[in-house]
């Protein structure tokens, strides 16, 4: 009996050695024994405080929760297009066209029709200089952002200044991406993989899932079959006035369009590609599923005040 206990002491010793070896090991554990030898040892009191005192992580700014803010970043630093109304006088408008063609028309759209400055961020170097300069601090309502970059772009926001963004989609039959855009070692569903910033992993449905929410939550979506109808819609939502003629917007659309690629779906040619795109022909879907759910939600900034009033008089 008294061999077992002083075996089962033992072991307790040796397991509680082998536990205060592990955590020594641990570099969370040091660094906090080293804080503790640090207060104890220092009897200057500003350095102790300026130990615990480090700049806030911009990832922790934002509309979210702080639990939920490092895991949406950066899209934490744009607007829910359809919780977040009335549109705030310090929204950033942005434009976002990771295609080629698509670019042309929102540009002439904007510039033409609407009479809108527009900075073209179409390389990471302008979009570290925009950063530079804070460029999303700039007189709100006189510019307009457009990028074939959505993440990198969103990082130009802030609290104070939070992106409003319409998402410009192609199936991905008709994908014409800038050149200058990550490419990835796995070359399959390019833009779950560019909207998850992951192009290593084999995708599943969760993130599937969470490409979904970018989508539902940062942008009015806006279908390239439906572009001319999106732009009248964002500009509605926006409080813009149309400084062009009627056929503005349909004349700019008409020159630049291009009619996308089709495939008989019962084809070979078909059945493979949607075999190793088939994510992202999920998220095509998804954003006319959004555009249409939109006719109710995106409405006009008049009645996104007439709402507002009407919530504060009950």
């Amino acid at each position: 009996m008294s061999y077992r206990r002083v075996y089962r002491y033992e072991d307790q010793n040796r397991g509680l050695l082998q536990f205060f070896s592990l955590q020594m090991r641990n570099p969370m554990v040091l660094t906090s024994l080293g804080i503790v030898a640090f207060v104890v040892f220092t009897s200057d009191t500003s350095k102790i405080l300026k130990l615990f005192k480090t700049e806030r992580d911009i990832r922790y700014n934002g509309r979210l929760p702080n639990s939920l803010l490092t895991v949406n970043y950066p899209y934490t630093l744009m607007r829910d297009v359809v919780q977040e109304q009335p549109v705030d006088e310090s929204d950033v408008p942005f434009f976002w066209h990771p295609h080629q063609r698509d670019s042309r028309i929102i540009e002439k759209v904007l510039e033409t029709c609407y009479g809108m400055e527009v900075i073209k961020l179409e390389t990471l170097d302008a979009i570290k200089n925009a950063k530079e300069v804070d460029l999303a601090a700039r007189e709100p309502g006189k510019f307009v952002i457009t990028s074939p970059y959505l993440r990198e772009v969103a990082e130009l926001f802030s609290p104070k200044h939070l992106g409003r963004a319409s998402c410009y989609f192609r199936h991905p039959l008709d994908y014409d991406p800038f050149p200058n855009l990550p490419k990835y070692k796995l070359d399959d569903n390019w833009l779950a993989r560019y909207l998850l910033n992951d192009g290593t992993t084999v995708l599943d449905l969760s993130q599937l899932g969470f490409a979904k929410q970018i989508i539902r939550e940062v942008c009015v979506a806006a279908p390239m079959d439906k572009i001319e109808a999106t732009i009248k819609r964002y500009a509605d939502y926006m409080g813009w006035k149309l400084k062009g003629s009627e056929d503005c917007i349909e004349e700019a659309v008409e020159e630049e369009f291009v009619n996308g690629k089709k495939l008989d779906h019962d084809s070979e040619e078909w059945i493979s590609f949607y075999s190793k795109n088939r994510y992202d022909c999920q998220l095509y879907e998804y954003s006319q599923q959004t555009w249409r759910a939109q006719i109710q939600t995106i409405v006009s900034y008049d009645v996104q005040l007439k709402r507002k009033a009407k919530k504060e008089e009950d």
